[in-house]
């Protein structure tokens, strides 16, 4: 998807990035593709302190050969970021959109790519200074065209990134949650139950899930005011479960970032590991 940059001091380098690609609708694994990423400090003509980011794509044979739309994401693309925290501005030329950094290491991004004529949705977790999962949507005008999900190391590292497509075993998990910059709280999931300091933001909650490989999509209402989605990706390597977890209260599951009605929107960062396991 986009080259989240996070933390630019982390970032910053060369990356070597592994994309499954999923069909949206049956969630079968369709084909791969393959990416470098490098992300360098510049400045803008206008003075501005930003970093360019850029991507060199290699679908594979399954894509190119099946005419699967991700087959145009070959080649090379470049684009510039500029950090006015907590959000990142997306400059073009081949991305023009933003992101906001939920957490240290979290993020959800929006835009377009317009030379290959897709929008995105897209998230990025950090797994630790050497791993980063990534994933997301394209689409075309609402039309679903592939599920993303990548992973990424550092090209220094002369390795392939490799990331299981198994889905978390059953729980339960514990660990930790991290709200829009508030101290770290505690977090458990068990069965439908997903207790975050002490609250289960799942209880009442009447929605629909939905599976590629290692992440799960679950969106739903608890109530007519509250809207809880949960997006989770199994990491089998680091045996933890990485989330994006959003509640939005008020008119329409509070609207717009910021708040919707008399609501709001509130997105938590979940980390966790097997009970038991590091506790």
């Amino acid at each position: 998807m986009t080259g989240h940059a996070m933390e630019p001091d982390r970032f910053l380098g060369a990356w070597r990035v592994l994309e499954h690609v999923y069909d949206p609708g049956t969630a079968r694994l369709v084909g791969l593709v393959h990416q470098e990423r490098r992300l360098e400090s510049i400045d803008l003509d206008d003075g501005r302190p930003a970093i360019r980011v850029t991507q060199v794509c290699r679908p594979d044979d399954d894509l190119v050969q099946g005419g699967h739309p991700m087959a145009g994401f070959a080649g090379e693309w470049v684009f510039d970021l500029v950090v006015e925290a907590p959000h990142r501005r997306y400059l073009g030329p081949d991305v023009v959109g933003s992101a906001t950094q939920w957490a240290p290491g979290a993020m959800t991004g929006q835009g377009i790519w317009p030379r290959f004529g897709h929008t995105f949705d897209s998230w990025s977790l950090l797994v630790h200074p050497e791993r980063q999962l990534t994933g997301g949507w394209f689409h075309v005008a609402g039309r679903p065209v592939a599920t993303i999900i990548g992973v990424a190391v550092p090209l220094e590292l002369d390795v392939v990134p490799v990331l299981g497509l198994e889905p978390a075993p059953a729980g339960p998990w514990v660990g930790t949650a991290q709200a829009d910059g508030r101290p770290e709280g505690r977090v458990r999931a068990a069965g439908r139950a997903l207790v975050v300091d002490g609250v289960d933001v799942l209880e009442g909650w009447q929605g629909v899930t939905s599976r590629w490989g290692p992440m799960l999509v679950a969106d739903g209402w608890a109530g007519p005011r509250r809207r809880v989605r949960l997006v989770e990706v199994h990491d089998d390597e680091a045996g933890e479960v990485l989330g994006i977890l959003t509640v939005a209260d008020g008119d329409e599951g509070g609207g717009d970032e910021g708040g919707g009605g008399e609501g709001g929107v509130t997105t938590t960062v979940l980390r966790l590991h097997p009970e038991g396991a590091g506790d």
